[in-house]
């Protein structure tokens, strides 16, 4: 995530060190540190008549996604702000306090009308305990 976050950087032609230090704060909060993984949810609507149709069936939805590591269940936290009435944003940052947790990870979506779980692979689950455990750095300027 951090080379993603140099990237933007890079692609916006960010030269001023007070915005580029300004980015690094805005997206700092989505990079693994402390602890803790951090996911996107992304959920995709094809057109307005399919957007309602997320709206209706899958509210709350971003109080049902977990992270199982090792046979440890970890409820994803959401960031705060993104509920509105009988809308949402189909776009969710999620934080998963893993703390020393190892093994195998699966994604678990427990929700009423949407139910799945899928496997991580080996590799990529390592790695995002790995990053999880580095320490949070702070970007000034």
């Amino acid at each position: 995530m951090a080379q993603q976050v140099q990237e933007m950087i890079y692609l916006d032609k960010l030269e001023d060190e007070k915005e580029i230090a300004r980015t690094y704060r805005i997206y700092s909060t989505l990079l693994p540190c402390d602890g803790k993984v951090k996911a996107t949810l992304y959920i995709n609507a094809e057109n307005e008549e399919d957007l309602r149709k997320v709206f209706k069936t899958l509210k709350g939805i971003y109080n049902s996604i977990y992270l199982k590591i090792g046979g440890k269940l970890i409820h994803g936290e959401p960031e705060g702000g993104r509920e509105q009435g009988d809308e949402f944003s189909t776009v969710q940052y999620l934080t998963f306090d893993v703390g020393e947790s190892s093994g195998e990870m699966e994604i678990v979506v427990d929700h009423p009308n949407y139910k799945v779980s899928v496997k991580l692979p080996e590799d990529l689950a390592k790695k995002l305990v790995e990053e999880a455990k580095e320490p949070c750095q702070k970007y000034k300027l």
